[in-house]
C-alpha cells in the first residue's frame, strides 16, 4: 500500500510529507530533548530516492503502530493539508 503511494510522488513531497509527520509525532509523544526529530529529520534529509520510499513506508507503519488516538490522526491530517501535503487517512484507506 504505502508503497504504491510513495512511488506516485515526487521525492520532494515525500520528504516534506515524513518530515512534517516526523515533527507532529515528536510534539504528541513528548519528545522533550527533541532526540526523535533531529534524528530523523537528519536520515531524511540525506536519503536519496529509494532509501527515502523505504523509510517513508517504515514511518508510516511505525505511525500506525503508535497508537495514535483518533483525534490525533485528524490533527495530523489537518496540518498536513494545510502544508498541501497528501493527507495520513488516504494511506490508512490504501489510497
Amino acid at each position: 500500500m504505502t508503497t504504491t503511494v510513495a512511488s506516485e510522488l515526487s521525492d520532494d513531497v515525500l520528504r516534506a510529507f515524513c518530515l512534517h509527520v516526523v515533527g507532529f509525532v515528536s510534539t504528541v509523544i513528548m519528545d522533550p530533548h527533541l532526540y526523535f526529530q533531529q534524528k530523523m529529520s537528519a536520515e531524511l534529509a540525506g536519503a536519496e530516492s529509494e532509501d527515502l520510499r523505504q523509510r517513508f513506508a517504515q514511518l508510516v507503519d511505525w505511525v500506525f503502530m503508535t497508537g495514535l488516538t483518533d483525534d490525533q490522526l485528524r490533527r495530523l491530517d489537518k496540518s498536513l493539508a494545510q502544508a498541501g501535503l497528501p493527507l495520513f487517512s488516504a494511506l490508512r484507506q490504501g489510497r
